[in-house]
């Protein structure tokens, strides 16, 4: 458009030029996300861990909610009065919580049928579990030991079994042409592995979701060996991080 102007008319608005540049700088940043994303399926990005608290993450996602999730969501995170701490990449483990929270909105917003009122709960919580011997028949590539489960729970319109299948494969989507690259489950899916945890699924038809993210609980003496690394890592938001997380979310990505 920028060409087309300079050619027809020899001159261009200071304010087009402005906007058709703000949409070269969103169209590369969300190019970059997208390859980020397929550079997360492939497994090809090498993982910089360090003591996590969730409920830090918990309270970054929730701060971009509240700014940008649709009004009629009511959103409602239990915190734990105690650190809930892992070995992770906070950046990452903050992506899998804030695309399980993206999608819960849409199971009780733009998912919803024509007739339906929009809105609902989204819950938030973390919960100390122990991997017994049941719940490692199901996954087998868990150890015994504690694990953090970071439950998201939707009042939306849940799935079906066939649905519930597909769920984690890359480019499914239940939202509809237009609404969704069909990455978020499967990124998040792969990210969890990657760090040595798994996802559960619990689900009603058409009564909600509810997806449990099951992370290593980090040893309290390897977490006060590296409780200096965490406070370094773990600061607050920046408005302009917190803007730029909120584009991302708007965007759909």
């Amino acid at each position: 458009m920028i060409d087309h102007r300079l050619r027809k008319e020899g001159i261009i608005e200071k304010e087009k030029l402005e906007e058709y540049l703000q949409i070269m700088k969103n169209s590369g940043e969300r190019a970059t996300a997208i390859i980020q994303q397929l550079l997360t399926l492939s497994r090809k990005q090498e993982l910089s861990l360090a003591p996590t608290d969730l409920s830090m993450v918990i309270k970054n996602v929730m701060k971009i909610g509240e700014n940008s999730f649709d009004k009629s969501v009511k959103l409602n995170p239990v915190y734990l009065k105690h650190p809930a701490i892992v070995n992770a990449n906070p950046t990452q483990i903050e992506q899998v919580l804030l695309n399980l929270c993206v999608n819960a909105v849409h199971a009780m917003t733009i998912m919803r049928k024509k007739d339906e009122n929009w809105g609902g709960e989204l819950t938030v919580t973390i919960n100390k579990s122990h991997s017994d011997e049941y719940f490692r028949k199901v996954h087998p590539h868990l150890k015994e030991e504690e694990y953090w489960a970071l439950s998201v729970e939707d009042t939306g319109v849940g799935m079906d079994h066939d649905t519930l299948s597909r769920i984690f494969d890359p480019f499914f989507t239940m939202k509809g042409k237009g609404k969704g690259t069909g990455f978020g489950l499967s990124i998040a899916y792969n990210i969890v592995k990657q760090h040595q945890g798994t996802i559960d699924v619990y689900y009603k038809i058409g009564d909600g979701t509810n997806f449990r993210v099951f992370l290593p609980v980090l040893k309290e003496e390897t977490a006060h060996e590296e409780e200096s690394e965490l406070t370094s890592i773990q600061k607050p938001f920046t408005l302009r991080e917190l803007s730029e997380k909120m584009k991302r979310v708007i965007e759909g990505l």
